[in-house]
């Protein structure tokens, strides 16, 4: 074991010095030692592995970032568009978006985040793309995104009666969630549905966080409205 690691660290010592960008403090630090070995990849944060594709050309890194976000991004897509077909289409124009603007993730909020964004804008695009080319009017149902991630009658109900009740409640929040204005709907959708914070879904609506708070308190305010007679 003695023996292999000595084995090991000649390896690694006998590298080129080169030079990593390191994205909290945007600058370039010099380090002798690319990679620690054995290097695992599936362990690295998503921060080194940008890192290692953005200054080292590192496919391998890039391959686990795709890896690592393959299906939250299809997820998402999914949830926005509802169509297995065009969220495909947008998952790989997200991961071509990567390619060439990686390198502009500075490292400000989590990267996840700035994934979200990235996909939330390539919705937008392909929305409106689709606008121009057919003519038609198509928008992104948080209505139904609301929906499934409400609890299920069989959480909490067993008779056929309160399966019905539950389902007409629903019906009348979710009529309630789609009477909002489009922007409001997303709002909603991430803060109320995904959970995130009023800085995060700032920084996908270009808004304050005054801002957000206090779009997240309209819309609150406008569904308890619209339901309060029903309840």
């Amino acid at each position: 074991m003695k023996e292999s690691n000595a084995a090991l660290k000649r390896l690694e010592e006998s590298y080129e010095p080169a030079f990593d960008y390191d994205i909290k403090s945007k600058s370039y630090v010099k380090n002798n030692r690319i990679y620690s070995l054995p290097f695992d990849y599936d362990k690295a944060s998503d921060e080194r592995l940008i890192g290692l594709y953005v200054n080292n050309q590192d496919e391998e890194a890039f391959n686990n970032i795709v890896k690592r976000y393959s299906n939250i991004i299809m997820g998402f897509a999914m949830k926005l568009i509802r169509n297995s077909y065009d969220a495909e289409e947008i998952k790989q124009e997200v991961f071509l978006i990567l390619v060439t603007k990686l390198h502009t993730f500075k490292g400000n909020s989590k990267f996840s985040t700035w994934l979200y964004k990235v996909t939330l804008n390539t919705c937008y695009k392909f929305l409106n793309k689709f606008r121009k080319k057919t003519n038609k009017e198509i928008h992104i149902d948080f209505s139904t995104c609301f929906e499934t991630h409400l609890p299920t009658p069989s959480d909490w109900a067993k008779k056929p009666d309160e399966v019905i009740l539950y389902k007409e409640r629903m019906k009348i929040i979710n009529n309630a969630v789609n009477e909002l204005t489009h922007s409001n709907k997303t709002i909603f959708y991430l803060k109320d549905i995904k959970g995130f914070s009023n800085a995060e879904v700032g920084e996908f609506m270009s808004l304050s966080i005054s801002a957000v708070k206090s779009r997240v308190l309209r819309n609150r305010l406008s569904i308890r409205e619209k339901i309060s007679s029903h309840f």
